[in-house]
């Protein structure tokens, strides 16, 4: 998992062991596998985890599924995507080689993206046919406010209350953020998958417009902030940063550095985006797929738009729509207006529908239940040789030899199990 998804991860766990409490269920990032999984001597029936794009990832879960003989279900974990765009989904399912065992059944959130993905997984020979590709919705839209409230940690918990208390009954503007690419490195748009070419002069070329663009749209939505700030200070802004702009060096001190004024909070650590959904009046985004959860929660929604770029914006409609040129046209007191193209939106990428019962974690935990069989289960097939450049084979060795040399003799043992079920 990574971090942002070890929410819902939370609620899924919670739900599973509602009905079987003697379950034994871990939730791990993948730079904690070989701590949580071989050197702990944890062997899974299944694992759950969103669709692999980086050759890293692939190769935890091969080692994994090697080690373990689980099943491997991916669960999409994007945010809202143009599904008309074959180059922009191939970036987003990744090009690292991978068996075609590896995955054993794939959930994405609605049925157009089920359908656009499946055809592009069969033709990279990632799966062997079209049935390994389901949908069942986007489970963060199924988690009630309360369900939010206790999927987060002790320190979130306070750190929560901690913004509502400094907000106290101020009008509340929750504003999002997604430009780690403006700090990026030309090789991180490689290594992401931006960009699919290999030749150094096209990557940097790319990586150089991209950041440009990308540079142009943020200094003016941070203006656009500022501007808010000074025109309602009785209001408060909270600052949120896309999860990849934690990780990226320069784009939180950026925020901090531009965004000074009282009435702004820039979050400097991560929070659910529920939970702040749940204190917020108003949502200024760039095209982000929060702001439809903005708009499933009634809560209206103002997008920042200017000719360099505009996120997913002409994929669904905001409440009101800023011109870069025409900051005066804000007005934070908007009603909340329902948008039959929003909603058609919905029910195509996350097949959800204001009219049902919206469950999708069912169709999760039924497949995490199913006993492993030749329906619902490949077995691996690699070759000595393949190991031998698989880089969790060599993280394990190295783990190995750091235990040996601290005499952890039940934690070596375990990991020369797993090395030895890896090779065979």
């Amino acid at each position: 998992m990574e971090s942002r998804d070890i929410y819902w991860a939370k609620y899924l766990k919670n739900k599973i062991l509602d009905t079987f409490p003697n379950a034994i269920i871990k939730i791990t990032t993948f730079d904690n596998i070989i701590e949580t999984v071989f050197a702990a001597g944890f062997r899974p029936n299944k694992v759950l985890t969103f669709t692999l794009r980086d050759d890293f990832s692939v190769a935890c879960i091969t080692a994994i599924k090697k080690y373990s003989n689980a099943s491997v279900i991916a669960y999409e974990n994007e945010g809202l995507m143009n599904f008309d765009d074959e180059l922009f989904i191939n970036k987003r399912i990744g090009n690292s080689p991978r068996s075609l065992e590896l995955i054993d059944l794939y959930y994405y959130w609605g049925k157009k993206p089920a359908k656009v993905s499946s055809e592009i997984l069969l033709k990279k020979g990632f799966i062997k046919d079209i049935n390994q590709v389901k949908f069942c919705g986007y489970i963060n839209y199924e988690m009630s406010s309360e369900d939010i409230f206790n999927s987060l940690s002790p320190s979130e918990v306070s750190n929560y209350l901690e913004i509502k208390k400094i907000c106290g009954n101020k009008k509340i503007i929750l504003v999002l953020t997604a430009f780690a690419l403006c700090e990026y490195e030309d090789k991180q748009f490689r290594e992401d998958g931006e960009i699919l070419s290999d030749n150094e002069d096209e990557i940097h070329n790319y990586a150089e417009k991209t950041r440009n663009k990308l540079k142009s749209y943020r200094e003016k939505y941070v203006d656009f902030i500022n501007y808010i700030s000074s025109k309602y200070p009785d209001s408060m802004l909270i600052i949120k940063p896309h999860p990849a702009e934690y990780y990226t060096n320069g784009c939180i001190e950026y925020y901090k550095e531009k965004l000074k004024e009282k009435n702004i909070i820039v979050l400097d650590y991560p929070l659910l985006m529920g939970s702040l959904l749940s204190i917020s009046n108003l949502v200024l985004h760039y095209g982000s797929t929060a702001a439809l959860e903005a708009y499933i929660r009634n809560i209206p929604t103002v997008l920042f738009k200017d000719k360099d770029y505009a996120g997913n914006s002409d994929l669904f409609f905001s409440t009101l729509t800023i011109y870069s040129n025409k900051m005066d046209d804000f007005n934070m007191d908007l009603p909340f207006i329902r948008f039959e193209k929003n909603d058609k939106l919905l029910m195509e990428l996350f097949n959800y529908s204001f009219k049902e019962n919206y469950q999708p974690s069912k169709d999760l935990i039924r497949a995490l239940l199913e006993k492993n069989s030749k329906k619902n289960f490949n077995k691996i097939k690699l070759s000595k040789e393949e190991y031998k450049v698989n880089i969790m084979f060599d993280y394990i060795l190295m783990s190995l030899k750091k235990e040996l040399i601290r005499f952890h003799l039940i934690r070596s043992f375990r990991l020369i199990k797993c090395l030895v079920r890896i090779i065979n």
